[in-house]
């Protein structure tokens, strides 16, 4: 009994690990509210990049900025690549045309991107401080929601560069960061 007990607890633990549901509480409204009006346009792949600061919150910030710092919508439409940038109070910034190539390398690394598998003796995740900046990464296909993140101690922390989806990430991350920054 204690064995069945044991590998069913193992099973469980697997699949939660081995794949990232995405939380849609945890997605801001705003963003959530962008993707809903470009599907009502018949726009069905849709990738979102959201940057913010966990411990930034400030007490002159409205409740629902607190940490928003950043974010970028971009989609595909009759052959063409759009971008947008949303602000935390649902203001958006008018669509520009783009070619996008962390749109293209999240679409084509979805699984390896939104794995979450531990190591083989590791039983938990490398702690990240209470404080830090993290990059959200979103792909929505349809109605389905895939997301993978990095917080800024994961980009560096050799404990942290040993799970699979960590160089993937920091690559999205910086095919991202040289689009915003050649604008």
């Amino acid at each position: 009994m204690k064995i069945i007990l044991i590998l069913l607890l193992n099973l469980i633990i697997t699949l939660i690990t081995n794949c990232q549901n995405v939380d849609l509480k945890y997605v801001h409204s705003s963003l959530k509210q962008a993707v809903k009006e470009l599907q009502a346009q018949d726009i069905d792949t849709v990738f979102i990049y959201h940057a913010y600061c966990t411990g930034c919150e400030s007490s002159n910030s409205t409740t629902n900025c607190n940490g928003f710092m950043d974010a970028r919508i971009l989609w595909k439409k009759q052959g063409k690549s759009y971008s947008q940038n949303v602000f935390c109070d649902g203001m958006k910034t008018k669509p520009i045309l783009t070619n996008s190539k962390a749109f293209n390398f999240f679409l084509n690394n979805v699984n390896t991107l939104t794995e979450r598998r531990t190591l083989p003796k590791g039983r938990f995740y490398p702690p990240v401080p209470v404080h830090h900046y993290g990059e959200d990464f979103y792909l929505v296909i349809k109605q389905k929601w895939y997301n993978t993140n990095l917080r800024e101690p994961q980009r560096e922390n050799k404990h942290w560069k040993q799970y699979s989806w960590i160089e993937p990430t920091i690559k999205l991350s910086d095919l991202n960061k040289a689009e915003v920054n050649k604008k």
